[in-house]
């Protein structure tokens, strides 16, 4: 399948500059540190890990929130940090977000109607009645009255809310949505609603899904590929079922183990032994090494490359060497 959106070594160091009259110099936070996958059209690849691993600074380079301090994130083959004028307007229209918090997403004083035309106007490319039809046509997609265009945030559910967000993401057309915990701040018995209809859309309208989530029963659900991120770091990444069935990196087979502990609903991940370490100052070696359970004398001292080992499941593990 043709690839849609690719992701080239990316990394995104961020300065933190030392103060004082002994210290100088700057060093660097390294969020995300070379990078690789791609997604194709109607497809769900899906990012897991602790947090702080990097995966919102990820989709934050996607969305053209942050530039990347090194790689590239390719759309149709084109490197998006280079687009200027129309064809940098074009791909915002075609890549849009649906974040975690839907009370914090949508602005309370805002009526939904001008909450969905906010993209539609940024983008400039239609008239009032098409915006107008466009809306209406957004919130039927995502299962909401017309009349919902007069009414405020506060009036709807945590549910209803996040099908607001998602009618915002799809009135441009998109071609990609970023889907940043989409249905983790809802209850339970909502998740299953809004991820049917995720995956309803997706087929109906071929749309491409980066998915971030920690809730593990979400990700094998909703996903075709996955990627596993450790302090960074994509230390395994795989097709979804050939993952989930046989784990390589010993820190996702601890994700799985996890939760299955919880009976696959959501993993918490905070089982795992020890803290995070700082990504100011990673390991050397393999970064997971101080955490692993099966850690070897090499581990310390050299990274492991990203090698595939199966048809299609990569992996940065010595163990595989």
């Amino acid at each position: 399948m043709e690839r849609l959106l690719e992701v080239q070594g990316i990394k995104k160091y961020f300065p933190i500059r030392k103060r004082g009259f002994l210290s100088r110099g700057t060093r660097w936070v390294k969020a995300v540190d070379g990078v690789d996958f791609a997604i194709g059209e109607g497809q769900t690849f899906s990012i897991v890990g602790e947090s702080g691993c990097g995966k919102t600074t990820l989709s934050r380079l996607l969305l053209l929130l942050e530039k990347p301090t090194e790689g590239s994130v390719r759309f149709r083959g084109v490197d998006v940090n280079r687009l200027q004028g129309h064809d940098l307007k074009s791909y915002r229209t075609s890549v849009q977000a649906v974040f975690q918090d839907p009370y914090g997403s949508l602005n309370p004083r805002m009526r939904i109607g001008a909450i969905i035309n906010e993209p539609l106007q940024a983008c400039g490319l239609l008239t009032k009645r098409e915006r107008e039809e466009r809306i209406e046509s957004a919130l039927k997609e995502v299962r909401l009255s017309g009349d919902a265009v007069d009414r405020y945030p506060h009036e709807f559910s945590g549910g209803q809310r996040q099908r607001i967000a998602l009618a915002r993401a799809l009135a441009t057309r998109p071609s990609v949505i970023v889907l940043d915990e989409p249905v983790s701040a809802l209850d339970v018995s909502v998740r299953a609603n809004v991820m049917n209809l995720l995956k309803d859309l997706q087929k109906e309208l071929k749309l491409a899904y980066l998915l971030i989530a920690h809730d593990l029963a979400t990700v094998r659900h909703m996903s075709d590929y996955m990627g596993v991120m450790y302090l960074g770091k994509m230390v395994e990444r795989a097709p979804s079922e050939e993952f989930y069935s046989h784990p390589l990196h010993p820190y996702g087979q601890v994700l799985l183990a996890a939760a299955a502990s919880r009976g696959g609903l959501e993993c918490d991940i905070r089982i795992l032994q020890g803290e995070v370490p700082s990504p100011l100052d990673p390991p050397a070696g393999c970064r997971f090494h101080p955490r692993c359970l099966k850690v070897m004398d090499i581990c310390p001292r050299e990274e492991p490359a990203f090698t595939e080992v199966g048809k299609g499941h990569w992996v940065a593990c010595h163990l595989y060497k």
